[in-house]
């Protein structure tokens, strides 16, 4: 809760915005609200209208990658390849892991969480579909890649299990590459986890492991395969995140 904008301003009211010790020193306040790092602190100047959260809105933050190692030891041969959104990476397997984490870029990071609104991770795969066959005779098949999403701590341990979602299928023929969707939303997030894990969860980076699958089911002698998903984007979204600098 804000400071208010109006006189007088008592230094107890500060303390209670800001917290401290009694008896009270203005000197505890440094660095917060208006108040300089050092030198002067003017009680009204700086610290009318202040407070002590802030909030970053419209949040959509690419994760920082560990390749298919942990979040403690970075695979640089992999996670290098994957720090260009423009480039993918594909392990020639039809199942593999991914780690990785967000440690730049937010103000957020490290803080204390008090709040937060519609969370939700983002993924941009590109990936193939062939098959075998021909318009007057095509195979039955389903194809599809799927990606299961664990949400991790700054150890590597499993959280939460935030569920899998089909990022892409198809009936029959065709291909589809470079597909941008909503992994898991908020209602995935928020069902797997408290309030008070998914607060700890955005200050130390929202770590996850993700892992790669491709599956195909098909009939008779006709053949269908889906080509290793390259990974291009994971990102983290929020309206509004909430903290304490």
């Amino acid at each position: 809760m804000a400071i208010p904008t109006s006189k007088p301003l008592a230094m107890s009211t500060v303390q209670t915005e800001f917290g401290g010790t009694n008896p009270i020193n203005l000197s505890e306040y440094y660095g917060l609200g208006n108040a300089p790092a050092s030198g002067e602190i003017t009680l009204w100047a700086d610290f009318n209208g202040t407070s002590s959260e802030a909030t970053v809105t419209s949040v959509s933050q690419e994760y920082n990658w560990y390749g298919d190692s942990t979040l403690a030891t970075e695979d640089t041969a992999v996670s290098s390849a994957l720090t260009n959104a423009s480039t993918a990476n594909n392990y020639g397997v039809n199942a593999y892991n991914l780690y990785s984490y967000i440690d730049t870029g937010e103000p957020w990071l490290g803080k204390t969480i008090t709040a937060y609104s519609n969370l939700s991770i983002e993924t941009k795969l590109n990936t193939y579909k062939d098959q075998d066959g021909s318009i007057l005779d095509p195979p039955i098949v389903i194809a599809s890649t799927s990606v299961a999403y664990r949400a991790l701590d700054n150890t590597g341990a499993t959280v939460a299990e935030l569920g899998t979602d089909i990022h892409h299928s198809i009936v029959g023929g065709g291909s589809q590459t470079a597909i941008t969707l909503t992994a898991r939303d908020n209602a995935d997030i928020t069902g797997a986890m408290t309030d008070a894990q998914i607060k700890t969860w955005l200050s130390q980076g929202c770590p996850l492991r993700h892992r790669y699958l491709d599956d195909d089911d098909i009939d008779g002698d006709k053949s269908a395969s889906v080509d290793t998903p390259d990974v291009y984007i994971v990102r983290i979204k929020a309206d509004s995140i909430t903290y304490i600098p």
